[in-house]
Parts: C-alpha cells; structure tokens; sequence
C-alpha cells in the first residue's frame, strides 16, 4: 500500500515531517478520531475487509507510529493494549515498512492467521522478495514488483538452485554440528545497484545473493560462506544462536557489507594443538549434543571483515579491525556488581568514584 497518491485528494497533511522517525514496533488500532491524510495507504485483507494505515509522524526522540483503521481489528480482542492481537511492524528499509496485521483471534499462536502489507509513504517503485527453503540447496523464491505509479504488483514463484555451492566445501560442517542444514535464514540486507541485488544471510553459514531486479536474465542464486569462524567459537558453531556472536549489514553508501564476530574466550583452548579450523574438522569425532564449555567470563575479542559491493568472490573478505576485552575499562562494570537489587537500592561504596553517572533504580 502507498500513500500520497491521487487518492488523497481532499486529504490534510502533516505539517514538518521529519526527514528520519523512530518508529513504534506495535501499531495503533484506529480510533473514532482517526483521519484520513497525506500518508494514508490504503489496501484489503485477505478477509476481503478494507484496511488503512496512517503515519503518524514525531520529531525524535519521540516515537513515531503506525495507525490502522480496519473494522475487524477492533471485534479480535477489545483489549487495545493487548500486544498479541496489534498491528507489529516486523522489517524497515528506508521508507518501506513490512507490517504484520492479525485478521483471526488465533493469529495470537500462530501467524498464518495474519496478513502481511508492506506500506510506503509515497508512489516510487519497489520490489518484495522472500526465499522460501525446499530441500538443500533447492528454494523457492516469490517475488513481487510495483507498478511504474507505485501500485502492487503481481507475485510470481521461481524455482532455483544455489549454481555452485562453496560453503561446504569453505567451511565443512564438524561433526559435533546439531544444526546440518545448507541454509537458515537468520537476516536479509540490501546490496541494491542496478540489479537490485538481495542477499538472505545464515549468520553461521552464509549469504545467498540474487538479483531480484534483473530484466535480462532469470534470478539466479549465488553463495558467499562467510569467514571461518574464530578458533573460541570453534565449539560453538552451528550448535547456538549466532546471534550471540555474529552480524552482518551493509553501509550506508551500500558499496560495503560489514560483517563482525565476538570470539569467546574459552577456558583450555589454547592448549588445542590444531592451528587451523579445517585441521579440527578433520580430527573431529561425533560427539553428544550436550556441550560443556567453559568461558572465561568477560573475556573476549571482536573481529571484523569487509566485503567490497558489487561481490565477486569469497577471497575478497579483507580483516578490518580486532579489539579485545583488555582494551576496555571494566571499573564500571565493577560498580553496577555492588548493585543491592534485593534490598533494591545501591550499596555505600566508600572510597569509590561515580564518575558522574548515576545508578539505575529497580522498582
């Protein structure tokens, strides 16, 4: 759905919009006072009930929101307050919004019974695609791209195959891995360019590029593993969230993808005499799925590595910058240890310096 179209005529605008808002994850249903304006989209749900949503911009620091006038909000759950059964904004990019809209009392357990909009606050063009895994390195991908005006478009389904899957073969799955599957997606970014290049990313294994943009040829799916993981996260891969130690985005210029990794700092690693990662694959026996791994804690280091935009190749990852736990001051984190959270207020510390920052209050 898109705002500011012809539709609007007769509508009033928000004065001074700002360029940048903080937007507030959970919408607001509509009100009686709810007005229709520049930024209205307007849609239908699958339930075949017209649907409208309004921003409802504020200068930040102030949270900008999301209105929604739809008749079949109000009668899923009289509780407004009530997070389960609101309109959620799930993704940003720029000016397009993903919003997730309940359209079933059920949608609380499960989110087949939701809808999916994506909301714009103006006509420019766009494109919606999602990835969708089938078996290895077969997926499916449903694409869908606006009109020239900005109106929705159609979706259409291709099926592919990763054209040369070099993850395994880069970085082999260990033996003590729980997780064996070639692809979970755990992030999407946007390479964009002429092609307008997506990329799905597993934080463990890797990306999948493809050119959703591309008028010439038909979508094709390219691998790019990720670097090998630190010798600390060793015993950690595919075995937790990588979210605990992993990242990746693209600049704000998009001619770089950034991608950082927190090694842990685990007790006796050291003493392991294989030097390389492929090393202690190779030696590697099944092991339990319960891991005993001891961390040192507060003791760690972050690396980070640098892809040039457009991607040609996995040898193009370059180490950016390292730092460790030893480069930082941990006084305060010593101070907000003598924290009394049961008696609820902090402890004297006598002879101690606050630095001027003051100790939170737990209520």
């Amino acid at each position: 759905m898109a705002s500011g179209s012809g539709e609007g005529k007769g509508r009033r605008h928000q004065d001074n919009i700002p360029s940048v808002v903080l937007l507030e994850l959970w919408g607001h249903v509509a009100d009686d006072d709810h007005r229709a304006d520049a930024t209205t989209g307007t849609s239908t749900t699958s339930t075949g009930l017209p649907i409208s949503v309004t921003l409802c911009a504020a200068t930040p620091p102030s949270l900008s929101h999301l209105s929604v006038d739809c008749p079949g909000l109000v009668d899923l759950d009289p509780n407004p307050s009530d997070k389960f059964v609101a309109p959620t904004v799930i993704s940003t990019d720029a000016d397009l919004v993903l919003l997730r809209v309940p359209v079933d009392r059920f949608a609380r357990f499960d989110n087949c019974f939701s809808d999916y909009f994506v909301y714009k606050d103006d006509d420019d063009s766009y494109a919606v695609a999602a990835l969708q895994p089938l078996h290895h390195v077969h997926l499916r991908l449903h694409l869908c791209r606006c009109t020239p005006d900005g109106k929705p478009g159609s979706w259409t389904s291709h099926q592919l195959t990763v054209e040369e899957p070099l993850r395994g073969t880069v970085c082999p799955v260990p033996d003590s891995a729980l997780r064996r599957i070639f692809h979970a997606t755990t992030k999407v970014i946007t390479l964009g360019g002429a092609k307008g290049t997506v990329g799905w990313v597993d934080l463990w294994r890797g990306i999948l590029l493809c050119d959703v943009l591309d008028e010439i040829e038909s979508p094709k799916l390219r691998d790019l593993p990720l670097p090998l993981p630190s010798k600390g996260n060793w015993p950690l891969f595919l075995n937790r969230c990588p979210y605990y130690c992993r990242d990746i985005v693209v600049n704000q210029s998009r001619d770089t993808i950034k991608y950082v990794e927190m090694e842990f700092t685990i007790l006796n690693s050291s003493q392991d005499p294989r030097s390389s990662y492929h090393e202690w694959v190779a030696s590697q026996e099944f092991r339990s799925s319960h891991l005993d791994i001891l961390v040192d804690d507060g003791s760690w280091k972050i690396n980070t590595w640098n892809m040039p935009i457009p991607v040609t190749s996995w040898d193009d990852w370059k180490p950016g910058c390292s730092v460790t736990s030893n480069h930082l001051d941990t006084a305060l984190h010593s101070y907000m240890r003598k924290i009394d959270y049961k008696r609820k207020k902090r402890r004297h510390i006598r002879g101690e310096s606050s630095h001027g920052l003051p100790y939170p209050e737990h209520r």
